[in-house]
């Protein structure tokens, strides 16, 4: 049979007779393609339940640190993508904690300065936030993204990676520009957050060498992307500016990139149009030595 026949999925549950499967778990007189996006569904379900407990797993608790935040300024004399300039940095103090009905209250304090109150936010994460989907939020591993919602404006897009008991995050802000002939969606700030798990530990997280750039760069054209090198082994990569609708030229990606004190991880949020929907989330995990030494395409690698 084939890999996603309905007759082996009722096998699988005990027979080939649609009512001694349907009997069990779902309605009777669903045909072959509801039975099959009953199933699809259940799936999903099974999945944004259990992103939500890696989410929690590795989230909880109370984080404090510095948020530095930085507005993209065009050079003078020079034309296309602008530069992501640091224009302040703050403290700020973020949590999370188990709420009732399998929930998570998620909280982010990013402090006084300009611009922070678009970045911060409070909000109450369930099972029905991981669908990806519908949400564009997705945790794996060490790490998560978050999203304001496909079709929110502006649009609030978060990445976050965890090693131990530190924390690097980047949090941008989009603007919907509709002045031209095709929709536009603009990059208005960033924010990177660096942070420890107690304010003892956050005091000298984050000092170092700055980022070495993507340690697998993602396939996409970045003629319309910034970069930030930061202290502490922290690159984010990020359009500036994309077209809203879902064609070619829309599909991008924003990239996280951190060498903590073991591991080098690299968290790539992938989409079709820069909307708040995700396609894929991609987490890269190697030991920091040996990202120096080894190619991400580990197939074609040749020591002689």
């Amino acid at each position: 049979m084939e890999a996603d026949s309905t007759d082996l999925m009722r096998a699988e549950a005990g027979g080939v007779q649609p009512a001694a499967f349907q009997s069990e778990e779902y309605e009777e007189g669903l045909d072959d393609e509801e039975l099959l996006e009953a199933m699809r569904e259940r799936k999903w379900a099974e999945n944004a339940r259990w992103q939500l407990n890696i989410f929690a797993q590795e989230q909880l608790g109370d984080w404090q640190g510095e948020c530095t935040v930085y507005h993209p300024q065009l050079v003078p004399g020079q034309e296309g993508v602008p530069r992501l300039v640091e224009t302040g940095s703050s403290a700020c103090a973020s949590g999370a904690v188990i709420g009732g009905d399998n929930t998570v209250e998620w909280r982010d304090e990013l402090g006084d300065g300009e611009g922070l109150s678009a970045l911060s936010s409070t909000e109450t994460l369930d099972s029905e936030s991981f669908y990806p989907q519908k949400q564009g939020n997705m945790a794996v591993g060490n790490a998560f993204t978050l999203s304001s919602g496909p079709g929110s404006a502006p649009l609030r897009l978060e990445l976050g990676l965890k090693e131990g008991a530190e924390r690097v995050r980047a949090k941008l802000v989009y603007d919907l520009d509709q002045s031209g002939d095709t929709p536009l969606m603009r990059l208005r700030q960033v924010a990177v957050v660096r942070e420890g798990a107690s304010s003892a530990g956050a005091a000298d997280f984050g000092k170092g060498a700055p980022g070495t750039g993507l340690y697998d760069v993602p396939a996409c054209d970045k003629q319309k992307y910034c970069s930030l090198y930061c202290a502490g082994g922290l690159t984010l990569v990020c359009p500036f500016e994309l077209p809203l609708a879902p064609r070619a030229e829309a599909r991008g990606c924003i990239s996280l990139d951190w060498a903590g004190a073991k591991m080098r991880y690299q968290a790539d949020r992938k989409f079709d149009a820069l909307d708040g929907s995700l396609k894929t989330f991609e987490l890269t995990e190697i030991l920091t030595t040996d990202s120096r030494e080894y190619p991400p395409d580990f197939k074609s690698y040749d020591r002689g």
